[in-house]
């Protein structure tokens, strides 16, 4: 009778606790899905028109520059890609974070940003699974080389 209680007791909590990632997953979803709805588009302050070579299937080609490094990203040589990553919240006791993702392109000669974009993360949240998952959006991350790069 002891294990069957035992037993129950230890399903009781397993149960509680999943609920609470649960419905911090939910949270955090829709926290994103509004974030992204409210400033999840392309942000574009200048458009540039470069020639066909720095294309590839329509879409401005991102290279290393120099091309040794491994960091350094830039259009045609000139328009350095910039990132940034912040963390908005996280509640540690659900493995499960919000981050925001956002991209830049500036003109190295004139130090001009030529527009950027904001993508929000939720990381994690998963009762079951030792692995977390990842949901973003918007899914893209060409649509800011499409808006900015124009090709001749």
């Amino acid at each position: 009778m002891k294990f069957i209680t035992y037993l129950t007791v230890l399903l009781a909590v397993s149960a509680l606790s999943g609920c609470g990632t649960y419905l911090a997953k939910t949270r955090y979803q829709e926290e994103m899905l509004s974030l992204c709805a409210r400033d999840g588009a392309p942000q574009v302050y200048k458009t540039v028109t470069l020639p066909s070579r720095y294309f590839e299937n329509g879409i401005a080609k991102v290279e290393r520059n120099p091309p040794d490094s491994p960091r350094n990203l830039a259009v045609a040589g000139r328009y350095i890609h910039v990132d940034r990553e912040e963390y908005l919240k996280a509640e540690p006791e659900h493995r499960i974070a919000l981050r925001m993702l956002e991209w830049s392109y500036v003109d190295s000669l004139t130090g001009e940003t030529l527009g950027r974009q904001k993508t929000y993360c939720r990381d994690g949240g998963d009762t079951l699974s030792p692995n977390n998952t990842v949901d973003c959006c918007p899914q893209t991350s060409k649509l800011l080389l499409k808006t900015i790069f124009k090709q001749e």
